[in-house]
């Protein structure tokens, strides 16, 4: 049956000729037809693509999703190439598995921002890439109301879809290994392991996390790192080794998870080799609302449980209380003195929690939603506020005498600025009489729901007078009591100063009336009184921080004889039209009429030597400092202006275009950013600097032509512009350098980037940059690169000048997926390539898949960074078939290829599996196997290949799997058994959970067992725990 082939001299031939053609024209590209030998091959006899079973039905798009309905007889391979709708150039390519299926359905994923016009082919081949099918076309529009949404919070949403469990493993990380199994079991062997990276959606096991429903970590595992397994969302059990440490929101995210299980390991458990205090933190498992119960092995040396409850051995800290629970009330044990931070976080059903030892940890009861009641007991000194962030039940709180401090821990890498009071539902609250490190701090922590607060009667720091809490001698005010329904309220005569927060989230409150003797408001005095609609301010000299922050209803405001104004002082104030600067003010910060939807104008009284309206915004000598929000869409900037203030533009949602002269020669940082709107910017000629967060959040900006005179770009200049897919930057001489900041394109859409010759590249540059796909870089070094410029990015091709030596060590220091980094080396020059192609001595009149490729082998043809042209044609009546295509310098070398059709089906073969016994160790494949076609052998890697799915593990029935090559295609399989060794550990002629106890009592001392080998059952050579919980699985039936 062996097949022979004929490969067409002709053909080598003409490629050759094509060779020396292109490279007349082409110089930098060298198309080397001899090393498509392997893939420009042609048989006499072919499969009917017309009227082949493999079938594509229809492809549909949705937010961001291709889906593809198709049929299939045997198992293959689906390509999608994405072509540019206006261009028509190749975009990427992806590539799925099909199993046998009729009128199924698969989906990609295609990520987008903005208007786009996408073409789409797809096309069904087999194991060597062969076409078994007709290819299907469909064209579409993109339009920013079907995009898909990506980011959160500042993070990128996962946009890979998941992918049926299979039998796979690898490496990640400092090299650490993993495989996860059929049974939804993904394991972690260790090894030196250290999994201390990130992981937000980068794990190479992420594909398959619909499916997993085990983690099981083992050996020597020594750290894990945060969000490691965020959002596995069906995995029910860990298994984690006692001494490993973990990073706060290791696994955080998972909604089904109901078991923890600290395993103890005799050899590595508290061996004081990794970390032998407490690093089990109650921060690592956060929203995990199903989580029951830990469950601790007796012998380990660090912790214990207590009705699934995590403590230290000792039982003096209580580590997390599992959110699942159902328990409705929680006395905490004598014993405790420490309660780890995230202790209780999303323990929904607590309603009561007694006894309460230690409060001088964050986030304690976190999202406790239902929790009503809080004892705190006499031995408490310190309480940190953040422990009752999001308690929307708690309305009381109440503080022995022993507290001496209480303060907020505040975290900056959240997103969420509030106190964590205001997220309670809080109504009444006491001011304990010992209260002595900084007492003045603690009312600006109190929200705008109280209604009560309880002062003693001897207390030396403050008073309760109606509805506000003041200093004792009734000069300061500290806090009004938002919880009031008085709609107004007139400051006390005596008071000279409203501190900071006074007002905040004041919401019923209309009217306020200040009088003259008040000299001094804090920040945030008014933040949030979303009703307050007129206030007269006499003689106040500084307007604070953010003091009418949010004051959405805010028309008038008058600012008497106010000399400085700071700040977000009047930020997100979405009423107020117009303003009037006062005489007297002499300085004002950059920023104060950020999102102010409704400002039409920004007037400056007369006599102001300071400041000056113009164009109804605001200057400073010719420095443009405000422009109002309301103004106009699209703006030119005066030509007398020289100067643009930081923030200037800042939040002006409205503003679609800006003009700025040449006469601009600086450009202040966060001038535009957040002006979600924004689609152009015409720069002026004379600038040198683009600042940080100039560009940041312009959502909408999807070009920007940089002058020049440009030599540098800040930190966040252009983080989150997701429209803007390249930039060209300005041809500097070889003297000039340039430098780009930290996170300067950080989480945008560029998809490609041509640095200049010299560039410094500050730290994260083009983190997160997921549409990245090639970087060029045209200098001879780039010693001047700090870490992770390239950092989160999946995938990424370097082109890097020919002959420089140092480039590989540079860019991997800065490169996290390592294994996917290419290299392309290229001569500097500046050109693109039309080019074209004729493959001759063809078959007359029969399809073939045709495409230009960078590299031949099969495993990555089709990758995106590796295809340059792909499609499928038919050959004419003299058996040609010609293509064109496009290069350029960047391109490298390129190799036009022709793939043959398949001929034969392998599910037409018989298969054989010989006796498998298993020995407690899994195998890839069984040992004896034959495969026949009509009483002839065919021979393994050149007729087939034996799929890695096609191993045991346990025993039971698995399938043999077999992938057609050579002159076969598609896939076929045999069902097999795998036989056990003996189990009966006592003897009595069963397997039983009895057997189970035998080993227990053998590994407690109790009893010896009747079958030393049979107790092996995972045969590695010793009697553990875990040869019982081998015949567990068994006897349950999950291996």
């Amino acid at each position: 049956m062996r097949m022979k082939f004929k490969i067409l001299k002709k053909l080598i031939s003409v490629a050759i000729i094509c060779t020396m053609i292109t490279a007349l024209f082409v110089p930098t590209i060298s198309v080397q037809a001899a090393e498509a030998q392997e893939i420009i091959d042609v048989v006499e006899n072919y499969t009917d693509i017309e009227n082949s079973e493999y079938k594509i039905l229809d492809a549909t798009h949705s937010y961001g999703e291709i889906y593809v309905r198709y049929s299939v007889p045997a198992a293959c391979k689906l390509i999608l190439a994405e072509y540019d709708g206006v261009t028509g150039y190749l975009r990427s390519t992806q590539i799925k598995s099909l199993s046998s299926a009729t009128n199924s359905s698969i989906y990609f994923y295609l990520d987008y921002y903005g208007n786009q016009s996408v073409t789409i082919k797809l096309f069904i081949v087999d194991s060597n890439n062969r076409p078994l099918g007709k290819s299907y076309t469909e064209s579409f529009e993109i339009t920013e109301n079907n995009e898909a949404p990506s980011f959160f919070y500042g993070y990128d949403m996962d946009p890979h879809p998941t992918v049926p469990l299979k039998n796979d493993s690898g490496r990640y990380a400092y090299a650490a290994p993993w495989s996860v199994d059929t049974d939804g079991v993904l394991s972690l062997p260790g090894g030196n392991t250290y999994l201390s990276t990130d992981g937000r959606n980068t794990m190479p096991w992420n594909e398959y996390r619909e499916g997993i429903t085990s983690i099981v970590m083992s050996g020597d595992m020594c750290e894990v790192g945060g969000y490691m397994f965020e959002g596995m969302n069906k995995v029910k059990e860990v298994t984690i080794p006692a001494h490993a440490q973990l990073y706060e929101k290791a696994f955080i995210d998972m909604a089904s998870l109901e078991t923890v299980v600290l395993s103890y390991d005799n050899e590595n458990n508290n061996n004081g080799y990794y970390y032998p205090s407490l690093d089990v933190k109650g921060g690592s498992f956060i929203n995990c609302p199903a989580l029951k119960e830990f469950i601790v092995d007796k012998n380990d040396n660090n912790y214990m449980t207590i009705d699934g409850v995590l403590y230290s051995k000792d039982g003096t800290t209580l580590i997390r209380y599992p959110a699942g629970k159902t328990d409705k009330t929680f006395t905490i044990p004598d014993t405790v003195k420490y309660i780890d931070s995230y202790a209780f976080e999303g323990a929904a059903n607590l309603e009561s929690i007694y006894n309460v030892s230690y409060l001088d940890s964050p986030k304690v009861f976190s999202n406790c939603t239902s929790l009503k009641n809080i004892e705190i007991s006499s031995s408490v000194e310190v309480v940190d506020l953040s422990a009752f962030e999001n308690c929307t039940s708690l309305k009381q709180l109440v503080f022995p005498d022993s507290v001496g401090n209480i303060y907020e821990n505040y975290n900056w890498d959240e997103y969420d600025d509030r106190f964590k009071l205001e997220t309670t539902a809080l109504e009444s609250i006491n001011i304990p009489s010992n209260l002595s490190d900084y007492p003045e701090e603690l009312p600006g922590f109190l929200p705008g729901s109280l209604k009560s607060i309880t002062v003693s009667a001897d207390d030396s720091n403050f008073k309760l007078v109606g509805n506000a809490l003041f200093s004792t001698d009734m000069t300061k005010l500290y806090r009004y009591l938002g919880g009031s329904q008085n709609t107004t309220y007139t400051v006390p005569d005596s008071v000279t100063s409203i501190e900071q927060n006074a007002f905040k989230n004041c919401k019923n409150l209309k009217s306020i009336t200040v009088g003259s003797n008040v000299t001094t408001i804090g920040s945030n005095a008014f933040e949030g009184c979303t009703n307050l609609t007129d206030i007269t301010l006499t003689n106040i000299s500084d307007i604070e921080y953010d003091v009418f922050k949010n004051c959405i209803n805010l028309k008038n405001v008058e600012l008497g004889s106010a000399k400085q104004i700071y700040q977000n002082a009047f930020y997100g104030c979405k009423s107020l039209e117009s303003i009037t600067i006062p005489a007297s003010v002499d300085y004002i910060e950059n920023g104060i009429f950020a999102h102010c939807d409704s400002l039409k104008s920004i007037n400056v009284a007369e006599g102001n030597s300071s400041y000056s309206t113009f164009d109804s915004c605001l200057y400073q000598g010719q420095t443009l400092m405000e422009y109002p929000n309301a103004k106009a869409e699209n703006y030119v900037v005066s030509s007398d202006t020289t100067n643009i203030s930081n923030s200037a533009f800042e939040g002006r949602t409205s503003l679609k275009s800006v003009v700025i002269p040449d006469s601009v020669t600086e450009i202040g940082s966060c001038a535009f950013s957040e002006c979600s709107n924004l689609t152009s910017v015409s720069l002026p000629q004379n600038l040198y600097a683009l600042n940080s967060c100039i560009f940041s959040e312009c959502t909408s900006l999807s070009s920007i032509d940089l002058p020049d005179s440009l030599n540098s770009i800040g930190s966040s200049a252009f983080e989150y512009c997701k429209s803007l897919k390249s930039i060209e930057f300005p041809e500097l001489t070889d003297e000039s350098s340039f430098s780009i900041g930290e996170k300067a394109f950080s989480h945008s859409g560029l998809e490609s980037a041509t640095l200049p010759k010299k560039v410094y590249l500050n730290y994260n540059v083009f983190f997160g940059c997921f549409d990245l796909k090639w970087v060029k870089f045209q200098g001879d070094s780039y010693d001047n690169m700090t870490s992770f410029v390239f950092w989160n990015i999946d995938d990424l091709t370097i082109y890097y000048p020919e002959g420089n030596t140092t480039w590989n060590a540079v860019i991997l220091h800065n490169y996290e997926h390592k294994d996917s980094l290419k290299f392309v080396s290229y001569n500097d020059t500046n050109n693109n390539y039309n080019c074209s192609y004729t493959f001759n001595g063809l078959e007359p009149n029969t399809t073939y898949m045709v495409g230009v490729s960078k590299e031949l082998a099969s495993d990555t043809l089709f990758d995106s960074d590796t295809l340059v042209y792909f499609d499928q044609l038919n050959s004419d009546s003299k058996g040609n078939i010609t293509i064109s295509y496009k290069i350029s310098d960047s391109s490298g070398k390129v190799i036009p290829f022709v793939l043959r059709p398949a001929k034969y089906d392998i599910s037409n073969v018989s298969i054989e599996v010989g006796e498998v016994i298993y020995s407690g160790k899994s195998q890839d494949k069984p040992d004896h196997y034959t495969v026949t076609l009509d009483g002839e052998e065919l021979t393994e890697g050149v007729d087939y290949l034996v799929t890695k799915d096609s191993g045991f593990f346990c025993e039971g029935t698995f399938d043999f799997e077999i992938i057609g090559i050579g002159d076969y295609y598609g896939t076929t399989s045999q069902l097999y058994k795998a036989k056990c060794y003996d189990y009966d550990v006592d003897g009595d002629d069963i397997v039983t959970i009895r057997d189970v106890t035998a080993i227990q009592f053998y590994l407690a001392g109790i009893r010896d067992v009747n079958n030393l080998y049979a107790a092996d059952a995972n045969n590695d050579g010793e009697i553990t725990v875990e040869d019982a919980t081998h015949i567990q699985k068994l006897l349950a039936g999950i291996c």
